[in-house]
């Protein structure tokens, strides 16, 4: 699709929520004022469109005024608030998935990135997280804390060994 029928799209749009807003309706409107545009926007947002909201539509229009929306046109004003004025915030999102996933953590999984890109988007600054109850409840549930070398001492001391033919050569070398 190219950018003027976009436009376009979107225009026609706008033109079909505008009459649910009376701060941009005309002076003088007529009594059919936007019916059509209400059964396109309820089409649009899978609202049922029935008599009880072209009621309130009505309402609406004669009191002028949004706080006197019925239940209906309520859920309707909602679906529309949630439509996204720009794509900054799907941007971010990439942002820090890329962040997250580089070339050597790659293998994360899909419920791991899912729950580590919702705490770097959405969670509290890392000054004001509180770990002490995580900790409580990793080390309550049996597993080891990063300072407990009781397990991993022993192959750790292994490892780190150095053969007896080669004492000398690490001795000279320090």
């Amino acid at each position: 699709m190219d950018l003027h029928a976009q436009y376009e799209s979107e225009r026609g749009l706008l033109q079909c929520l505008s009459v649910l807003f009376p701060s941009v309706w005309p002076s003088e409107i007529p009594a059919e004022y936007g019916e059509e545009e209400l059964k396109q926007a309820c089409t649009k947002f899978k609202i049922n469109y029935s008599r009880d909201i072209k009621d309130e539509y009505r309402d609406l229009k004669d009191a002028k005024d949004n706080s006197m929306v019925g239940l209906n046109l309520r859920r309707l004003t909602i679906a529309i608030n949630t439509l996204p004025v720009s794509t900054a915030e799907c941007e971010r999102g990439f942002s820090q998935m890329n962040l997250i996933c580089t070339p050597t953590r790659s293998k994360v999984s899909v419920k791991h990135m899912s729950s580590l890109m919702l705490i770097s988007i959405a969670g509290p600054p890392l000054e004001e997280w509180c770990p002490m109850t995580y900790v409580k409840t990793w080390l309550a549930k049996g597993r080891h804390a990063a300072t407990d070398l009781g397990k991993t001492r022993a192959k750790d001391d292994k490892v780190n060994k150095i053969p007896p033919g080669r004492q000398a050569l690490c001795n000279a070398l320090q």
